[in-house]
């Protein structure tokens, strides 16, 4: 694995040449990708070892209005994030938590799996159909 952050960067953001800026969540701090790729060229930052720990609220917003954004729940890699849209075809939903829902309940249930139809005439037993 590379740790220099700026190669982690360019290796997770498919254009870099798009990035609008980097900095915190909240747009209080932010610098140009220019000014942080030459600020902070050599830094290195290995997930596994706190003492390289990035900053929590570190994003990297994009001229699209997307951004990335490191996922903390899991190793901390680069996600990237698009603001929520409803599709034309968009459907409505009637169960919005797994207490609710026919089809039980399993960690991080999405409203897709928790309003599947198809899933409740199965009884419920999402993983024995994965």
């Amino acid at each position: 694995m590379n740790y220099n952050l700026i190669a982690q960067i360019e290796a997770a953001v498919i254009t870099p040449d798009r990035i609008r800026w980097i900095g915190s969540q909240d747009g209080e701090y932010t610098l140009s990708w220019a000014d942080f790729k030459k600020r902070f060229r050599s830094v290195v930052h290995n997930p596994e070892n706190p003492g390289t720990e990035l900053a929590a609220d570190l994003v990297i917003k994009m001229f699209d209005g997307s951004w990335y954004e490191r996922d903390l729940a899991a190793d901390g890699t680069w996600v990237h994030r698009h603001v929520p849209e409803a599709k034309g075809d968009s459907k409505p939903f009637d169960y919005v938590s797994e207490g609710d829902s026919p089809n039980g309940s399993w960690p991080w249930s999405t409203l897709e799996e928790l309003n599947d139809k198809e899933l409740m005439t199965m009884g419920g037993n999402y993983y024995a159909t994965k």
